[in-house]
């Protein structure tokens, strides 16, 4: 890898990481500060709606009261009551339509003390409706009072002539709702004296100009609908008319301009960290990917062989730390691998891999000095079994391909020659390397002198050590064998004993008797050779059984008389005498022959009969049969 490659590998996961960071903590910042400000906004503009409302209901009481003074003045002049007192039709008519056009009043007119109508100028439809208001039930609506009395505002109740004080106070304001339509409605009592005459209901449309005007002073929109009509996006009551609400409304866009604004520098903000998140990771990878780089490089080497690979990092950071390690590391492999080699190159063990993609093998020094092929470098196929014997390359190139389909662990013995060596025996061993079975790994081991040891063994433990001849176990499995194969036909077991071994052995000593031991048996096997029998050219066996007695099987024998023959030809054959160590030496022996299967039908039973008959002879008549 290198360092720009290491760069950019460790800057795009720092970049990666602190841009994460970054936008994670943006988004929950905007996520939170959306929610904190959106309620807290809506908080504040309820409560300005809901002083709006205050403002705006103050609003109209002053216009009330103003437009409710205005009419008490006028209802003040003499000529008017007079006018009422004789109820004059057509003058009170007159004095309505002056005041209808003076005043720019919807509706003028006069009613008498019991409330009913006298006159009226102006829109007919609002003459019952302002008289009831004014002397019906109103049903809960609110009025106001001018005059000595103050202003206030209270319900009204029924009854005629009843509420605010009217007849009784001086004048009464009130709004009223027609026709979708807002209305403000005065009733001025008319006295001459304490006399109660009548009095004067006026009439004036509010209308649009002075809700926009209302509206400017409130800060908010002031609208008249329908109580379940909504206005704006919040809205507060200011005054309920029959049918009607009077109310103000207010938009959410200011607040929604100051939540897009303080999200737009939230992510003014986000972006600017994004960006020093870009500059910190440059630097930061510069900081590290030099060191990690030659870390990398170092670990290459190491990986490719090199033990003397080592990381040269002046710094007393973790990464200082991380490159002491290493150097460590390596020091520590390089003795372990020493240690290795001394082992392998002691046990004559080697290890390798092989790539059936490539086709080549890979391996330890003990490993290609066991074939003698070069110290380096992968090695085709071919050139290790050119180092294999031919008669077992077949097998050995066999049990790799059927790895290759199995994926089965293998073990096997191949005989292999390096240039100018003696051939050796070898013990490989391979199993798979992962799942696909596209490498094989295992190990080699010299076995030649184990296998040579082996044989020695496995000889040793059927041979007697001092004449070569098989011993008991060998006879023994001869017997069962021969017994198994019973189309060969019957066959003698002779047993003979040398008499007086013992008193060689006293006499001239071990050496003497262990030499007149090996030529016995000598004479045995050439006595057995010389003197075949028809079927039996490679199924006679001599064996030692003990320190003086040998045994022998013959074949073709198929009654006593034979075997007795054939026992008496070997005991004069064994009789003597002897040149041993420039000793004459003669020993007497004697013989017990057991027949099979007329003796005995097991191996064992049948050596059991033939020494039982050599006892017997040896205590009657020493040197017989």
């Amino acid at each position: 890898m290198t360092l720009r490659g290491a760069m950019t590998s460790v800057a795009g996961r720092l970049a990666l990481l602190l841009c994460g960071l970054a936008a994670v903590s943006t988004g929950v910042a905007l996520v939170l500060q959306d929610r904190a400000l959106d309620q807290e906004l809506r908080g504040n503009a309820r409560d300005r709606l809901v002083a709006s409302a205050r403002t705006a209901d103050a609003l109209i009481g002053d216009h009330l009261r103003g437009v409710a003074s205005r009419y008490a003045a006028i209802s003040r002049t003499p000529e008017l009551r007079a006018n009422l007192q004789t109820r004059h039709a057509p003058t009170l008519s007159f004095y309505a339509s002056q005041l209808l056009r003076d005043q720019e009043a919807t509706l003028i007119a006069f009613v008498s003390s019991d409330g009913e109508s006298l006159t009226a100028a102006g829109d007919p439809r609002l003459i019952e409706v302002a008289r009831q208001r004014t002397l019906g039930d109103r049903g809960g609506a609110q009025c106001i009072e001018v005059g000595d009395a103050g202003a206030g505002a209270r319900p009204v109740g029924g009854g005629a002539w009843a509420g605010c004080r009217y007849p009784y106070g001086q004048v009464e304001a009130s709004l009223f709702a027609s026709g979708g339509d807002l209305y403000a409605l005065v009733a001025v009592p008319l006295r001459s004296g304490k006399q109660l005459e009548g009095g004067l209901l006026a009439v004036e449309a509010i209308g649009e100009p002075l809700l926009t005007r209302w509206s400017g002073l409130s800060g908010a929109t002031l609208h008249v609908g329908p109580l379940e009509a909504g206005g704006g996006e919040i809205e507060a009551p200011v005054r309920s008319l029959a049918h009607l609400d009077l109310r103000v409304s207010s938009t959410y866009q200011a607040e929604r301009e100051t939540i897009r604004r303080a999200r737009a520098n939230l992510v003014a903000s986000g972006v600017l960290a994004l960006l020093l998140a870009l500059g910190a990771s440059l630097l930061l990878a510069r900081r590290f990917a030099s060191p990690i780089v030659h870390i990398r490089e170092a670990t290459d080497r190491l990986n490719r062989g090199d033990l003397d690979s080592r990381v040269e990092l002046d710094r007393g950071d973790e990464l200082g730390q991380l490159g002491q390690a290493f150097n460590e590391l390596a020091s520590q492999l390089t003795a372990s691998q020493e240690r290795v080699r001394r082992a392998q190159r002691l046990a004559r063990f080697g290890n390798w891999y092989f790539d059936f993609e490539a086709g080549e093998f890979e391996g330890t020094s003990e490993f290609r000095r066991l074939l003698g092929i070069a110290p380096q470098g992968p090695v085709a196929l071919r050139v290790v079994l050119e180092h294999v014997h031919p008669e077992d390359r077949d097998e050995f190139e066999g049990v790799l391909q059927a790895h290759r389909v199995r994926s089965a662990p293998f073990r096997l013995d191949v005989r292999v020659q390096a240039p100018g060596t003696p051939e050796r025996i070898v013990h490989v061993r391979g199993h798979a390397r992962n799942r696909t079975a596209s490498r094989i790994e295992g190990s080699i081991q010299d076995v030649t002198e184990r296998r040579a040891a082996e044989e020695q063994i496995r000889y040793l433990s059927r041979h007697d050590p001092l004449t070569g001849l098989g011993n008991r176990d060998q006879a023994m499995e001869f017997l069962e064998r021969r017994i198994r194969d019973a189309a060969a036909g019957p066959f003698a077991v002779i047993m003979i004993g040398l008499d007086d071994l013992q008193e060689v052995t006293d006499t001239f000593g071990h050496a003497v008797s262990d030499q007149l031991l090996v030529e016995v048996a000598q004479r045995l096997v050439g006595n057995l050779r010389e003197a075949p029998r028809a079927g039996a050219e490679e199924t006679d066996m001599v064996a030692r059984l003990g320190d003086d007695r040998f045994s022998a099987v013959l074949e073709g024998v198929e009654h006593a008389r034979g075997a007795a023959a054939a026992a008496e030809r070997l005991l004069a054959a064994v009789r003597g005498p002897y040149d041993v160590g420039g000793e004459e030496v003669s020993v007497t022996t004697s013989a017990g022959v057991a027949m099979w299967p007329g003796d005995a039908a097991r191996a064992d039973t049948l050596l059991r009969n033939a020494e039982t008959a050599l006892t017997r002879v040896q205590r009657e008549q020493p040197g017989g049969t």
